[in-house]
């Protein structure tokens, strides 16, 4: 269910039975009663229930004020679809549809990659999973060298930038060597200068090149990237109408399957129109969103 605004959603769980909800994302902007109050009344209702918060803005303080709130966890805005996936997964274990998918993943393997920890993370969806292994490898190389280069110039600030952000990659999908070394080369670039960034570089450097390869050269993601990769085309009208029925339903699975089609929509809807459908979904106004699809899609 959607709240318009905190009253609304304070007054959706004071009058739903127990257990009605699994979690609760909260936008911390809202009229008549904002996130923060609503957030706090309802965990004077529920000292359980998981709350998110959804703000634009991502500075500590910000971040803290959401927690003395009451709420769990922080999603930042535009919406990052695998972040707010993993987010989510965190929290309640994956959408039912997706955790019948864990056991799949079973016959997955990639050294280094703790593959039921990361597939967890994905909400048990192995297509979501499959694909953030395969984009995850193709930019290691790239990382790497952007430390690299950063350490080489002397701008460490922007080597623990790339480091954060392939440290927080690692953890999603269940890289445990790489988020390992990444955590002891970040440790070096708060106070540099230490002998041991060299070997550090090069065991760091060694971990990616074997995870890299092993993952790209997996028959299963092989032989998934190569048949239902998630940058398939949209190629019939019941597709349109499966995800005009997700928006219409607000169904939170439509943010995967925008994520899934966003190559196509966006050649075939023009840049002006999707940057219009990119901004209606990373605020969750799906049924505006359902609006443009079907002026696009379907005639209407």
């Amino acid at each position: 269910e959607i709240a318009q605004n905190g009253l609304e959603a304070l007054e959706l769980f004071e009058n739903s039975p127990k257990d009605t909800y699994d979690l609760i994302l909260m936008d911390v902007q809202m009229p008549e009663m904002d996130g923060y109050e609503a957030a706090r009344h309802i965990r004077k209702l529920d000292g359980d229930i998981p709350i998110i918060a959804m703000t634009a803005r991502t500075l500590v303080d910000e971040k803290q004020r959401c927690f003395e709130a009451g709420m769990n966890d922080h999603i930042s805005k535009p919406i990052d679809v695998d972040e707010f996936f993993a987010t989510i997964a965190n929290w309640v274990g994956g959408y039912h549809e997706g955790t019948k998918e864990i056991s799949a993943g079973q016959g997955l393997y990639a050294a280094g990659i703790d593959i039921k920890e990361g597939l967890r993370r994905a909400g048990g969806n192995m297509g979501l999973y499959m694909d953030l292994l395969y984009k995850f490898a193709q930019g290691l190389e790239g990382q790497m060298e952007g430390i690299h280069q950063a350490i080489l110039i002397g701008d460490f600030q922007r080597a623990e930038e790339i480091n954060h952000s392939l440290k927080g990659s690692a953890g999603n999908i269940g890289a445990i060597g790489i988020l390992n070394a990444a955590v002891l080369l970040e440790e070096w670039l708060r106070s540099p200068g230490a002998e041991s960034a060299p070997s550090l570089l090069h065991e760091m450097e060694d971990i990616l090149k074997k995870t890299a390869a092993s993952i790209l050269e997996s028959p299963q993601i092989k032989k998934y990237m190569g048949g239902t990769s998630y940058s398939e085309a949209i190629r019939d009208e019941r597709q349109v109408k499966h995800f005009l029925r997700l928006l219409s339903d607000s169904d939170m699975r439509a943010l995967e399957y925008f994520k899934r089609f966003s190559d196509e929509l966006k050649n075939r809807m023009g840049e002006e129109s999707y940057q219009i459908l990119e901004g209606l979904m990373s605020e969750f106004r799906f049924l505006e969103a359902a609006e443009i699809l079907e002026q696009e899609f379907m005639g209407g």
